[in-house]
This record gives structure tokens, C-alpha cells and sequence, in this order.
């Protein structure tokens, strides 16, 4: 099937992958996660030693001029995710304690982001497992991730598909329009056991309904639920909401 570089030009934005240096990217990428996968219980808790390891995945430590360009702040193959790092690791720890064991992930594209986030999760919790849904296959390095990673890819597909179903966290960043975005929350976000994370919080580009999408969600679960924004970035947009349920017995469903 095609990606979704092949059916979308993302050149001026995001710079299309060279597979031809693949490659070492992953095999700097792996040692980064095998670092964390090794990590001991006061690394796992340093926001400095995550933040570093990120770094070595492939990314640097970027701040709100990010975007000029994107090319500067992806390895050179093009699997890194794209992400405020400060944002992704506050984010992380946040729900870290959580003890999570299943996760899913509405919009995936090239899969950075979902490696690193397993990792960390799955050294917190070893049967820690994340589900990665994405209508195109354009994910890089999967194979060479998975062989230590506890990912399971399916391809093409949507947040319908698993309407209902409940896993600890849900991260929604697929379909950035208002309807795609509301959609992904009713599908799988309010059956969330234990957090939902929400991306492009503030992204107020035309077109885009995430940041709407977000202050319905918060309005409707700030006071049943701890909520949390990282926007280190506001400027242009980016930014991750995060919805947790303390109680960790009922669901945003049953709670709203």
C-alpha cells in the first residue's frame, strides 16, 4: 500500500524519508532504546537522562523555532518523530506512574514518536504493549524496533475500527480536522481506562480543528479528571493535552 509521502506532497513542510540511510539511523535509534530499556530506576526518573536519550534517538533539543526548518530537527533518514521534546517527556513522566499495559495510537506516520514512547513505557511496565493505527502504512524501521519492542501494527485503519475498546492510554494525533478529531476521541479516547493524550492542542491552522476539539474535551472532564497542557511552543501550535483518571477503575465514558 502507499504511504502517505506517496499520496501527499510534504516536501515544503517535512522533508521526504532517504531510505538509503535508514540504516544507521535505526541502529542509533536502537542503542538510544536499548539504553532506556536498561535504564535504571533513577535514570527512568530523570527528566534530564530521557530528554538526553531522546536526543540520541535521532532528534535534538529543540524550542519553539522549531519549525525553521523541519529538516534541521529530523535524523537525516526521516523516522524521527516530530515533537517539542520537552512537551513528549513532560508528557511521559507524567504518565509513567500509571503503570500502564496497553496503549493505542490514532496517527502514526513514520513512527518515531510511537518507538521512544514504548520503550519508556514498556521499561516501566514490561508487558506494556502499543497498538499503532494509521490509514497509510508510512512507517520507518519497524521491523528492526519491533525485534525489541512490544508493538502491533495495524495497517491500514482507523480509530473506528476500534470503536469502543478499551485500553490505559489512547494519544490521539490522526485526522487533525474537527470532525476526524472528535471522531478519534468518541471512538476510543472517552474509553480510555487510565489517560488520553491529545496532540496539536494549539494548532489554529485553517483547517484545523484539533485545538477546538481539545477545549470540548477539557471543559467536559476538568472536573472529574486531572488534565494537563505541555505547550512550549504555543507560538506555532504543537502542544500536548493530557486527560488522567485517577481512579484507574472506570472510563471517561462512565465518568462524563
Amino acid at each position: 500500500m502507499p504511504s502517505l509521502d506517496d499520496v501527499v506532497d510534504l516536501d515544503a513542510v517535512i522533508p521526504k524519508p532517504k531510505p538509503h540511510l535508514l540504516d544507521d539511523d535505526v541502529q542509533k535509534g536502537r542503542r538510544a532504546i536499548d539504553r532506556v530499556l536498561s535504564a535504571s530506576d533513577a535514570e527512568l526518573n530523570s527528566r534530564a537522562f530521557l530528554l538526553s536519550q531522546f536526543k540520541n534517538f535521532g532528534l535534538p533539543l529543540v524550542t519553539a523555532d522549531f519549525f525553521k526548518p523541519w529538516a534541521a530537527h529530523m535524523n537525516a533518514s526521516g523516522f524521527g518523530a516530530l515533537q517539542v521534546p520537552t512537551e513528549y517527556i513532560d508528557m511521559l513522566r507524567t504518565i509513567m506512574p500509571l503503570n500502564l499495559e496497553t496503549g493505542i495510537e490514532i496517527g502514526v506516520y513514520r513512527g518515531g514518536f510511537s518507538y521512544f514512547t514504548t520503550a519508556v513505557l514498556q521499561r516501566v511496565n514490561p508487558r506494556f504493549t502499543l497498538t499503532l493505527v494509521d490509514p497509510w502504512d508510512s512507517m520507518l524501521g519497524f521491523d528492526q524496533f519491533a525485534a525489541v519492542l512490544n508493538l502491533r501494527k495495524l495497517m491500514p485503519s482507523t480509530s473506528q475500527d476500534f470503536a469502543g475498546q478499551r485500553f490505559d492510554f489512547v494519544f490521539i494525533d490522526g485526522d487533525h480536522t474537527y470532525e476526524g478529531a472528535i471522531a478519534d476521541w468518541r471512538n476510543l479516547g472517552v474509553h480510555a481506562a487510565r489517560a488520553v493524550g491529545f496532540h496539536d492542542i494549539h494548532d489554529h491552522t485553517p483547517g484545523t480543528g484539533t485545538a477546538q476539539t481539545w477545549n470540548e474535551i477539557k471543559a467536559q472532564v476538568c472536573e472529574t479528571h486531572e488534565v494537563y497542557e505541555f505547550a512550549h511552543a504555543v507560538e506555532r501550535g504543537l502542544g500536548i493535552g493530557l486527560v488522567v483518571n485517577p481512579s484507574g477503575y472506570r472510563t471517561l465514558r462512565q465518568l462524563i
